[in-house]
């Protein structure tokens, strides 16, 4: 059995049609999709369409063949005779599949299934935390206007979303992630044919994510109090281990919970015979090559979490499970749940030590700011933290201006 999709053009035809043709047991049987497709539009090793605008229609192709293919299937085992055109008519509903892709099409769309539509098309192209993006920017168009159309999308209609999310509290970064992915569940809309309107760009709504919000950062009193603190149970240990060697590394927290044994190259160095340890990983965000040297104190932590008797596979932190790493999906879900515990257990520390409740990546931005005070140049700071620009950087040398103001009215003396 083979079901295959391939576009025929005619002799000096600019456009062609799509034809599924049906192999079985040395019967073939081929029918129209009723879709005409320019060449530069076809991939016919994928066999699908090139292009955003065409991905209702390649789900339909998917969808088509897996439904020929499980009824062929099913007749086989059955021991019933194989009748193609039956087999056809049926899964198509005695209409040609290009009729049920046209009433999708012309079929008035609310934004909320629209955008569900592109979450159940793209689960194999997006990344989880995209998917999770989508979903939701979905759950946030549901309170704000859940009989919205897609082609009601206008500039008002962006204005006012965005005041409503500003009314509801979500934080400035936050709001500026959401419209970004409203913007391209415009663009894919207009690539349809479903909107002509295009409320983003130039005399429009403009993305505006906020370079210059207050990141959260530890003093260098408050960092001597969190190393400081004796912890009263198992909880607390292990966030102070993670707490001591990201000070001195400053990966996301991601990186951290998945860092491995393998990660971590132990040299010796030439000049002084001395061993060094090198936290050696491609981060998850960036996929940016990190080589950083641990210190004494980041060097303690792994040792105290067994490094020596690990195999190059083992968690340096062992939080996560092997099953964890199934798939995409169950490691985000895990990470995500673990970043969560990991920031109660350190409210409650913080707490104790009387410090403004932080999260795990105020650990990053500390890492950052306590080496912009030291003095080390922006431009090894950013290898360090793999940002994949210097600009990004350059945010955190702004929220250490209170410490240049300081030094500044040395002058006054």
């Amino acid at each position: 059995m083979k079901i295959s999709v391939r576009l025929k053009v005619k002799n000096g035809a600019n456009e062609g049609s799509l034809l599924v043709i049906v192999y079985h047991d040395k019967n073939q049987k081929e029918f129209s999709l009723g879709r005409k497709l320019q060449p530069s539009e076809w991939n016919p090793k994928r066999q699908e369409a090139i292009g955003l605008h065409h991905q209702m229609l390649n789900v339909q192709i998917r969808n088509l063949k897996r439904d020929l293919s499980a009824a062929i299937d099913a007749a086989t085992v059955k021991g019933d005779i194989v009748n193609l055109g039956q087999i056809i008519n049926n899964v198509t509903g005695n209409s040609t599949h290009a009729d049920k892709i046209e009433a999708n099409v012309n079929e008035p769309k609310t934004l909320i299934d629209f955008i569900q539509r592109l979450i159940d098309e793209n689960p194999e192209r997006l990344k989880v935390a995209s998917l999770t993006n989508y979903r939701t920017l979905k759950s946030s168009i549901k309170a704000f206007n859940s009989k919205a159309l897609i082609s009601e999308v206008d500039i008002k209609f962006v204005n006012d979303y965005h005041k409503f999310l500003q009314k509801t509290g979500v934080m400035v970064n936050t709001i500026e992630t959401r419209m970004a992915k409203l913007r391209k569940v415009v663009n894919v809309a207009l690539n349809e044919g479903l909107t002509i309107s295009y409320p983003f760009g130039k005399g429009k709504y403009v993305l505006r994510k906020d370079k210059n919000v207050k990141r959260k950062y530890l003093s260098q009193d408050e960092i001597v109090r969190l190393i400081s603190y004796i912890p009263t149970n198992t909880s607390e240990i292990k966030v102070l281990s993670i707490l001591k060697f990201n000070l001195h590394c400053g990966l996301r927290i991601k990186d951290v919970l998945t860092l491995k044994k393998s990660d971590i190259a132990v040299q010796i160095n030439n000049d002084t015979g001395e061993t060094v340890y090198r936290c050696m990983k491609t981060t998850s965000k960036t996929e940016t090559a990190i080589n950083i040297l641990l210190t004494n104190q980041a060097k303690e932590q792994i040792l105290l979490n067994g490094f020596e008797k690990k195999k190059p596979n083992d968690l340096i932190f062992p939080w996560l499970n092997v099953s964890d790493f199934n798939s995409e999906k169950s490691l985000y879900d895990s990470v995500s749940s673990n970043t969560a515990f990991f920031n109660k257990i350190l409210s409650q520390i913080c707490k104790k030590c009387e410090i403004p409740h932080i999260s795990s990546h105020c650990i990053r931005h500390s890492f950052a700011t306590t080496l912009i005070n030291k003095g080390v140049p922006i431009t090894s700071i950013s290898k360090m933290l793999a940002h994949t620009s210097v600009t990004t950087t350059q945010i955190y040398s702004q929220i250490v201006q209170a410490t240049i103001d300081d030094h500044i009215k040395a002058l006054e003396n």
